[in-house]
């Protein structure tokens, strides 16, 4: 359906999902982590170096500059830097900080602001005695239809674990239904974090399992009328030794046709200032910085736009007067990891017509202590040193390789002769490392983060472009124009790699 796609969309981008550089390309190796051992020596360390003030602690100031150089590893492959620079002029500390938990009196005052006054009820899934014996039925038809269950396991011994199965479910319906009653009617929200399966009974059915296995997530959901319109409000603390999840959410109901048509009205400026009016209005207006507003456009079923859209506009959290880094393309994938998942803190904004339609603030830190108020760093000509170093490392030429026929993964695009990254802009803000023998608690530390995108020039072309190519089934080209990614963060301490990916 075409209103899951637009909110598949919306929520992509509400969960900082970006378009990555290397969404068809080798992830880098063999990547130069210097000094990860030693970072406690080194977030002690205020004897002066370089070019960045160190000392006395002093107030956050941005500074804005521009910077080009153009550095040539060899005669196919050119990092041109052409950059707006991002800083502070003045030392930047280090903190440690852990994941923070939502409570109740965070919770109540976002969702009072949203509800307007009108009552909250809770958003629970509970079935009637009605709706059990329906499902009860329905499993035993399932194991009543031997031909069905021997299509569905493939083996005689696949379906004994499956007429197994379904009779746990029985039973487990049978004493619900002791229980269940005739008609449910919603209870008013006694605003306290519940497991999640007070929220959604079949949770606790067997072989549910999955992210609220054993409760270990608690919730509070409520929903509310206001002006006509649904209004859901949603809080979240979860903590297990592989996921740490914490996020308060409020929207429109998924319901609601704004979802698949989006709005008329509005542009990016007033939608900007409502958000940060918002902020304003719940008081945490110091603590976010604003990064950028991206306005989606609705399309139908056959890709056609509709003429509606929204705005979707992204704050950054501080901490001590200093921004954290948009570092959140962090995976959950395969492969060793540092810490157990948790992204970077994020808030974020959804406005159509005029209105707030969605709020989310998601992975929330706590800063424990001020380990250094005014750290040691590199100066800006020592990180530009180990930018043109590990880039060589992390995006040799062979990184650069066009995609094959569109629905093809097996083919291969044409032969790549000349390659390019090209910097168009670089960010000082803190970034997250692990601390030593620690799984919940990080250093923020001074990062310098370097943004742009990738080009290339294939056989056959006169010249180098910097657009997405796209080869479609017939071998048809077409190109689409690339933004500016996260491409590499080095420590501000010592140069060496920040990987987000890894849990850092």
């Amino acid at each position: 359906m075409k209103k899951n796609q637009n909110r598949a969309a919306l929520l992509a981008l509400c969960l900082g999902i970006s378009l990555s550089l290397a969404a068809c390309q080798p992830a880098p190796e063999n990547e130069v982590v210097v000094g990860k051992n030693q970072i406690q020596d080194l977030i002690s360390n205020t004897e002066a170096n370089g070019s960045i003030p160190d000392g006395t602690p002093s107030t956050a100031v941005p500074s804005e500059s521009t910077f080009q150089k153009t550095y040539t590893p060899s005669e196919n492959l050119q990092f041109i830097i052409d950059a707006k620079v991002e800083t502070y002029d003045s030392a930047m500390p280090v903190l440690l900080v852990k994941p923070h938990e939502f409570t109740v009196e965070e919770v109540r005052p976002i969702a009072d602001y949203f509800f307007q006054g009108q009552t909250a009820y809770e958003s629970r899934y509970v079935m009637t005695k009605e709706e059990i014996q329906k499902r009860i039925l329905e499993i035993k038809a399932w194991m009543n239809d031997t031909n069905g269950l021997l299509a569905c396991a493939n083996s005689p011994e696949h379906e004994q674990d499956l007429r197994a199965q379904y009779e746990q479910e029985i039973q487990f319906w049978e004493e619900r239904y002791e229980t269940a009653v005739d008609d449910y009617q919603p209870k008013e929200c006694d605003w306290q974090f519940h497991p999640a399966s007070y929220f959604d009974e079949t949770l606790e059915m067997p072989g549910a399992g999955g992210i609220c296995e054993n409760d270990k997530a608690s919730y509070i959901k409520a929903s509310a009328t206001v002006n006509g319109k649904a209004l859901e409000v949603e809080a979240m603390n979860h903590t297990t030794e592989g996921y740490i999840g914490h996020h308060i959410s409020f929207g429109l109901s998924w319901e609601d046709p704004i979802w698949n048509t989006g709005g008329t009205s509005g542009t990016e400026e007033e939608a900007k200032q409502l958000a940060d009016q918002l902020l304003h209005d719940l008081g945490i207006q110091d603590r976010w910085n604003f990064q950028q507003c991206m306005k989606s456009e609705f399309t139908q079923e056959d890709g056609t736009p509709t003429g509606g859209y929204s705005f979707y506009i992204s704050y950054l959290p501080i901490f001590e007067g200093f921004s954290l880094s948009d570092l959140q393309d962090i995976s959950q994938g395969d492969g060793d990891h540092y810490a157990p998942f948790y992204s970077y803190e994020s808030l974020d904004v959804t406005i159509a017509n005029g209105e707030i339609i969605q709020f989310n603030w998601s992975s929330p830190l706590e800063v424990v202590s001020v380990e250094n108020a005014a750290v040691t760093e590199l100066s800006f000509d020592q990180i530009m040193e180990r930018f043109a170093a590990q880039m060589e490392i992390s995006y040799p030429f062979s990184w650069f390789q066009l995609p094959g026929k569109e629905g093809d993964p097996e083919s291969t695009g044409p032969k790549v002769e000349e390659a390019a990254f090209k910097i168009t802009g670089i960010k000082r803000r803190l970034s997250r490392v692990l601390v030593p023998n620690a799984t919940m608690e990080y250093y923020l530390i001074p990062t310098w983060s370097f943004y742009g995108f990738d080009g290339v020039r294939a056989e056959g072309d006169s010249e180098l472009t910097y657009d997405f190519i796209i080869v479609d089934e017939n071998g048809n080209k077409s190109t689409e124009p690339k933004p500016a990614s996260h491409v590499l963060s080095l420590s501000a301490l010592d140069g060496s790699v920040i990987q987000a990916g890894l849990g850092y």
